[in-house]
């Protein structure tokens, strides 16, 4: 009797490993961020105004990747998440990785002195380095996440879209398309475990009664591939008259 009461008593505690496994769980994956910042695009772009749908396949495909970015860019906090380990690679694996690949990269910008098409290597060198030691010293859902890196990526994007080297070569106005997936990352993040808007002022997470767990159902089905499709019937009536345009030179 006594034994048989010890083991249920040990095996209804929580274990705070499970707790913490069950928490990270509530975080949205890229793809889903994907999907729901394509969808807001669809809907936001066309009240904004910004460039990219009905002015051209180049300038529509450019807009659709800056949202793409911008969806997953809040995440750049996280080692592991989809956008770290396409942008780092090794680097990306861990907070230890990215401290060491952040002060490389920095050590380096200041040593390089090379221009490939006008554009200063070592410019690229100081961006990666700066986005490699967000990951190894901001926690996930802080500064990324709340107003303050709002604002931040909007400085960053616009500060690379003014450069010569952009405007040149390449040309495309991307600030609002990676501000729209920027924003639409934080409000789903809202629903699937809360963010901290005022972050590093107030570090308290405000969150919705119920939560979206990645992986489950809701977040699969009804949110990533219905955000999907929808996404992707939008663009086609969206950009209807552009659709038109390339079919008639085909």
């Amino acid at each position: 009797m006594g034994i048989s009461h010890t083991v249920y008593t040990l095996s209804s505690r929580k274990d705070p490993l499970r707790q913490e496994k069950k928490g990270s769980d509530r975080r949205m994956m890229g793809k889903t961020h994907v999907a729901i910042g394509l969808l807001t695009a669809t809907f936001a772009g066309t009240m904004v105004r910004w460039p990219g749908l009905g002015s051209g396949l180049f300038p529509f495909a450019g807009s659709m990747a800056a949202v793409v970015l911008g969806s997953l860019a809040p995440d750049l906090d996280q080692p592991g998440s989809t956008l770290t380990r396409e942008v780092a690679g090794p680097f990306g694996s861990s907070r230890i990785a990215a401290m060491l690949g952040g002060a490389v990269a920095l050590y380096l910008s200041g040593k390089v002195n090379v221009k490939i098409m006008g554009f200063n290597l070592s410019s690229a060198l100081s961006l990666i380095g700066i986005i490699l030691l967000v990951m190894a010293f901001f926690k996930h859902r802080g500064v990324t996440h709340s107003l303050l890196g709002v604002l931040a990526a909007w400085y960053a994007v616009t500060a690379l879209q003014n450069l010569g080297f952009y405007q040149h070569y390449i040309g495309i106005a991307i600030v609002k398309p990676f501000m729209i997936g920027y924003i639409a990352h934080i409000v789903a993040d809202f629903f699937s475990g809360g963010i901290a808007p005022m972050y590093p002022v107030i570090e308290k997470r405000i969150e919705p009664p119920y939560s979206i767990s990645t992986g489950s159902l809701l977040d699969k089905i009804v949110i990533r591939y219905l955000a999907l499709f929808l996404a992707i019937v939008r663009i086609f009536n969206v950009s209807g008259p552009l659709l038109n345009v390339i079919s008639r030179k085909g």
